[in-house]
């Protein structure tokens, strides 16, 4: 037992105190506004990806918006 105390104690460091900082959000693509005929403007952030690769499409929900929903992805 005294053995396993001693290692224990060998590597045990009381941690300093650091304050936390605030999370920094990742760097947002480009944004223009889109006009779309019948039905007014659509705020787009597009991200162009390889020829050939598969498109995919974002909606955010109701409540939030894209940026809220999908600064992460």
């Amino acid at each position: 037992m005294a053995t396993r105390l001693s290692a224990f104690r060998q590597f045990w460091r009381k941690l300093e105190s650091v304050e936390p900082q605030p999370p920094i959000p990742p760097e947002l693509p480009p944004a223009r506004i889109e006009h779309v005929p019948d039905r007014g403007e659509m705020f787009v952030r597009e991200i162009p990806g390889q020829p050939g690769d598969p498109t995919i499409l974002l909606l955010h929900g109701w409540t939030l918006t894209a940026d809220v929903n999908w600064f992460t992805v």
